[in-house]
């Protein structure tokens, strides 16, 4: 019998998916960036088609095929292909971006992409690291850097998400203690190397 605390937790995790808390970071940060606001839908389309739509739309038709288990990839071992296509989306936006001669901004949000999306790919191999923990972790950092410490409040989020997470199976404390650690340190790394 589904509880109401299973309805909670599927609820919440639904609201913190990861492609929905990087759409909420992407528009907040290209918006909110004086250097992206005057082509500020130009810029969402790009970064969203390649970063959110190709590896959904991967990740779909890998479930109607068969070879993935559910559109939120709760299988570790299921979790590489997916990865390898996002990454390799995020290198094409770099390129793109580049040729664009887009916002240097813009640049240093797909590098932070990138070295997250490395990392949580490492790191799955030997566990199952919470990827809504890290997207929050990875988003409120961005957010708190790049428009205002007021976004850091975003942390507040981790808790309910935690317990989400924890009441539907799909991860240890320990994995989603992970993925909030990796988020954050890799985003501060990446915008602090390039003087953010």
């Amino acid at each position: 019998m589904t509880t109401t605390a299973d309805r909670s937790a599927k609820f919440i995790s639904g609201l913190s998916s990861p492609f929905l808390i990087g759409m909420l970071g992407l528009v907040l940060l290209i918006t909110l960036r004086p250097e992206t606001t005057g082509k500020a839908l130009y810029w969402l389309f790009l970064y969203v088609g390649l970063t959110l739509v190709i590896p959904l739309l991967y990740i779909g038709f890998q479930v109607l095929r068969g070879h993935l288990t559910d559109i939120h990839v709760m299988v570790r071992e299921q979790r590489r292909g997916p990865f390898i296509v996002g990454l390799t989306s995020v290198v094409v936006l770099f390129g793109t971006l580049f040729l664009l001669q887009a916002p240097t901004i813009l640049l240093v949000m797909t590098v932070a992409t990138l070295l997250n999306g490395t990392t949580l790919l490492i790191g799955n191999r030997f566990t199952k690291i919470s990827v809504h923990a890290a997207a929050l972790a990875s988003t409120t950092t961005a957010l708190g850097i790049l428009i205002s410490p007021w976004f850091f409040l975003g942390y507040l989020g981790l808790p309910p998400i935690m317990w989400a997470r924890l009441k539907r199976g799909r991860h240890t404390s320990s994995q989603f203690l992970l993925g909030t650690i990796e988020g954050a340190l890799v985003t501060f790394a990446a915008y602090k190397i390039f003087g953010f």
